[in-house]
């Protein structure tokens, strides 16, 4: 039985396989020290039973992990669609940093007749010019998003700094191979909704957010305290396109008919339906309906990109004030029913 349960923050994340058979779920705050777990649940007759409990077994040398205290491990999980491989991020992980820092990482699970066994942990390995990277402070693995069959994985890094400034963000982007998963490219914001270079990106907290159509064609990266027309803390979110020279910026979403956008946080969450066809943004502070109580904006894809169709905001709620409608989101393959 588990002991002390109270304060794990059990359920702070959650994914599903596309079978409904597997479910893994975060509780990064599980035991004394906030090390951090992840839970599998498997589906029956009886409904879903805990099957197995992860935890951080090693670290990128290979050797038994040494202090994973506060590692807030089970922060993100994210489980491919047949239910082979998880994903966990502890992105105050401190292995890739210097001075304490929260460098952050992901640990790779695979599914065998033992259950999930940890294959490999992941860390940032070079920047955007493809030099090594610099130890620090970039919460790598504060949200996770694999294509499909999880050949790719989308790994956020809300705090990065490089080139952009201060908490600027990043994400890294992996593929799996024979010799596991391998960065090949780490993403930044590249330009505004006007098309122009990005102004002043320091403090935008690119990669709060990442989703991946199931191909992995398309990727959307959610930046909470971007700035750019709407004022602190009104956000936005990246459109990124994959092609022979890797992922490219495409677009720069914001949103368009807020009543009050500065603290509405655009972009916290965002969801790609499987086809990419369709986009979810969440904007938790928005506040058309009441203080903070929340809407989800609808883009459809089409030849001029993502366009906005439609604004949803809870239409029962006597009181909306404070809901932050919209901080979870899954929707069906084709986009057509969100929850």
């Amino acid at each position: 039985p588990e002991v002390s349960p109270q304060g794990d923050r059990f359920g702070n994340s959650l994914s599903i396989s596309s079978t409904g058979e597997t479910l893994v779920v975060g509780s990064f705050r599980d035991d004394e020290n906030d090390t951090g777990a992840a839970y599998v649940f498997q589906s029956g007759s009886a409904g879903y039973q805990q099957i197995q409990k992860l935890t951080a077994s090693f670290g990128t040398d290979g050797l038994p992990k040494v202090d994973p205290t506060n590692d807030w491990f089970g922060v993100s999980v994210t489980i491919s669609s047949n239910g082979e491989i998880i994903a966990v991020g502890a992105h105050v992980d401190e292995e890739a940093s210097t001075g304490g820092g929260a460098a952050g990482s992901v640990y790779i699970f695979a599914s065998g007749s033992g259950g999930y066994q940890q294959v490999q942990k992941l860390t940032a390995s070079f920047d955007t010019n493809g030099l090594p990277e610099v130890p620090s402070s970039r919460t790598f693995g504060r949200h996770t998003a694999f294509s499909l069959t999880g050949e790719i994985l989308a790994v956020g890094a809300y705090f990065d700094q490089e080139n952009n400034g201060a908490v600027a963000g990043a994400v890294y982007i992996f593929t799996s191979g024979s010799g596991g998963y391998q960065q090949i490219q780490k993403l930044t914001a590249s330009f505004g909704t006007d098309g122009l270079p990005e102004v002043s990106p320091e403090g935008d907290q690119f990669g709060t957010f990442v989703t991946l159509s199931q191909t992995g064609e398309t990727l959307a990266v959610g930046a909470w305290n971007d700035e750019e027309n709407n004022g602190a803390y009104a956000g936005a979110a990246y459109i990124f396109a994959s092609g022979s020279g890797g992922y490219q910026q495409v677009q720069k979403l914001t949103a368009s008919n807020s009543i009050s956008p500065p603290g509405d946080f655009f972009g916290v969450p965002v969801l790609l339906s499987a086809n990419g066809e369709k986009l979810f943004i969440a904007s938790t502070g928005d506040e058309d309906n009441g203080f903070d109580s929340g809407a989800v904006y609808v883009f459809q894809s089409g030849s001029n990109g993502y366009q906005q169709v439609d604004k949803l905001i809870a239409s029962g709620d006597a009181e909306p004030s404070n809901d932050w409608f919209g901080g979870s989101l899954v929707c069906t393959t084709d986009g057509n029913t969100l929850i």
